[in-house]
C-alpha cells in the first residue's frame, strides 16, 4: 500500500479531532447572520496568531479546525433579505399562540446563527419547516399540539 494514505503513529498533525462537518446545500444567512460569520473568522484568526506557532499541543489543532470549518461557511455564505411581509420567509420574525395561551417570538435564520434558546430557529427545523410559506391565521403542528401565527414581520 502506498505510504501516501497513511498516518504514521505520533503523527502530529493527527489531534483525533475530525473534521465539523459542513452542512450539505444552500447556506443562506441573515444581515446579523453574516455579521457574525464574519466577527467568528477574525476572533479565531486573532486566537490562532496569539497561540506560539512552534507550540505542539491540541489547542493549537483546534482552533485551526474551527477556522477552517468557518472559512467554508463564510465562503458559502449566501446574504437572503426576507420576503414579502406578512408571509413567513428566511429571516422573518413570527409571534405565535401557543395552546397554553402563552405567545412566542421566533426567528428563521441560517444553521450558524441557529439558537431556539434565544428563539433563533434554523431554517431545516421542523417548526421552520412548517411555518414556511404561512401567513398570520394560519396554524402549524408542534408534536400533538398546534401553533397559530399571530403576526409576520421581516426581521
Amino acid at each position: 500500500m502506498s505510504r501516501a494514505f497513511t498516518k504514521e503513529d505520533g503523527d502530529p498533525d493527527d489531534d483525533g479531532l475530525p473534521e465539523r462537518p459542513v452542512p450539505l446545500g444552500p447556506n443562506p444567512v441573515t444581515e446579523s447572520g453574516l455579521a457574525a460569520l464574519k466577527a467568528r473568522v477574525e476572533a479565531l484568526r486573532a486566537e490562532l496568531k496569539r497561540v506560539t506557532a512552534g507550540e505542539p499541543g491540541g489547542e493549537k489543532r483546534a482552533l485551526e479546525r474551527e477556522l477552517r470549518y468557518f472559512d467554508v461557511r463564510l465562503k458559502t455564505a449566501a446574504l437572503t433579505l426576507p420576503g414579502e411581509p406578512g408571509v413567513v420567509r428566511f429571516g422573518s420574525t413570527v409571534e405565535l399562540s401557543e395552546p397554553g395561551g402563552g405567545t412566542r417570538r421566533v426567528r428563521i435564520v441560517g444553521h450558524d446563527e441557529a439558537d431556539p434558546e434565544k428563539g433563533l430557529l434554523s431554517w431545516t427545523s421542523p417548526l421552520a419547516d412548517a411555518l414556511l410559506g404561512k401567513a398570520a391565521g394560519a396554524e402549524v403542528p408542534l408534536g400533538p399540539s398546534r401553533l397559530r401565527v399571530l403576526s409576520v414581520s421581516a426581521g
